[in-house]
């Protein structure tokens, strides 16, 4: 199956601090937004898969907008250094894992 989802270059940066030998070093990167669709079944295997990609990304879970609703929808906020490894990923587990386009909300 291929698979598609929804990307868009998101407004917000991330601002983001290194320590350098003593010396903090801020910098700030273009955030992605990338919205999936997961059944609620496989919502938790999805959920340890991008924890284990630890700073890839972050993600959080929408809102549902029905109580019966048996999918998740996710929001993750990639910065550019990553979202060729996100969008990798997510093609990746949908191998395992059917991942759903779901529209942006504007």
């Amino acid at each position: 199956m291929d698979m598609h989802f929804v990307h868009e270059l998101y407004g917000r940066r991330f601002l983001l601090s290194q320590d350098f030998g003593g010396k903090e070093s801020a910098m700030q990167l273009p955030c992605h937004r990338i919205q999936v669709r997961v059944s609620k079944s496989d919502s938790a295997f999805v959920y340890a898969i991008l924890e284990a990609q630890e700073g890839w990304c972050l993600y959080s879970t929408l809102p549902a907008q029905n109580v019966h609703d048996r999918h998740r929808d996710l929001e993750l906020l990639v910065t550019e250094p990553f979202v060729d490894r996100v969008l990798s990923l997510l093609r990746e587990m949908d191998a395992d894992v059917e991942i759903l386009a779901r529209p942006l909300l504007v």
